[in-house]
């Protein structure tokens, strides 16, 4: 029982301090589901990624731009700060501040589905992979104009 416990102060310390192990194989334990490359250009279109216009651009652009960046994982193996620097400050979120997160639509304003563009970190605390992971939405919500 105190090994059980001892581990699990050390993983919530590691993660406190923005340690590495807890993120690995993130992927497996998205929450909610996932929207591939081909998904998410039927849901909003195509165009070509652009990380000075992705940095600037509205959520639909931005939303548009997602299935090209799924498709060729350009981010892929940067560090964290890097994207930080090409995509801009994240607008979403995904388990903590640590990992880069962007809201591809409003969807609390109406009542629908929330979906963000996440950079999950690797073994190594770069970007192991990319997905569109359905974030939220409900009723309480959308009331709310916020997304939870």
């Amino acid at each position: 029982m105190r090994r059980v416990a001892l581990a699990i102060l050390i993983g919530i310390g590691g993660v406190s301090a923005g340690g590495v192990f807890a993120y690995a194989n993130l992927k497996s334990h998205v929450v909610r589901a996932t929207l591939s490359a081909q998904e998410a250009e039927k849901k909003w279109g195509s165009r070509i990624f652009d990380s000075a216009l992705f940095k600037e651009a509205s959520i639909e652009e931005r939303a548009k731009m997602a299935s090209d960046l799924l498709r060729k994982k350009q981010m892929k193996g940067l560090a964290m700060a890097v994207v930080r620097e090409r995509l801009g400050e994240h607008t979403g979120y995904f388990w903590n501040d640590q990992i880069p997160a962007y809201l591809l639509n409003e969807g609390w304003k109406n009542d629908e589905d929330v979906w963000q563009l996440v950079l999950l970190p690797g073994r190594d605390g770069k970007v192991g992979d990319i997905v569109v992971n359905k974030n939220c939405c409900d009723k309480s919500h959308a009331a709310e104009g916020t997304p939870k």
